[in-house]
């Protein structure tokens, strides 16, 4: 499966299927320190049958708003109405990607819940290093893009 992504997203391989599936599942630990974005790599872990995640945060320059309820889904779709961004769809509900903003070093969360919606934002540790914040994205096993990313 042939697949773009933007440059400057950093991304990981996921086990595409049983409970192994989850960030560190092929990369092992400290997977955000080994997270690319270089499209060959990329490219042989979606023809090994791989799932792809994306590194959130400052590294990517992306944050993931996700809603996984039906309530949320009402909630973020108010929200967001008018702003047009990258927008999959999952299993549990609706993911929109918008762009990192450094304000949210502030946070010691990486993900930061509110009426149900989770802002994905990921960020750095205090050493500066990448904090371990990922979404499987498209075009992983149940996940379609509605408004797939901008490539340049």
């Amino acid at each position: 499966m042939d697949a773009a992504f933007p440059a400057k997203w950093h991304l990981l391989p996921i086990a595409s299927t049983g409970p192994e599936k989850h960030a560190g599942s092929i990369l092992g630990e400290g997977w955000q320190f080994k997270t690319t974005n270089d499209p060959t790599i990329i490219q042989s872990w979606l023809d090994a049958g791989n799932d792809i995640g994306l590194h959130l945060g400052q590294i990517s320059g992306v944050i993931d708003v996700e809603a996984d309820s039906p309530e949320a889904n009402e909630l973020a779709d108010e929200l967001f109405a008018n702003i047009a961004c990258p927008t999959f769809l999952s299993t549990r509900g609706t993911h929109r990607l918008f762009a990192w903003d450094d304000r949210f070093l502030q946070f010691d969360k990486i993900v930061i819940k509110w009426r149900g919606i989770e802002f994905r934002v990921g960020g750095k540790d205090a050493n500066g290093n990448p904090k371990g914040c990922m979404s499987v994205i498209p075009p992983s096993t149940n996940r379609t893009w509605i408004t797939p990313p901008t490539i340049e």
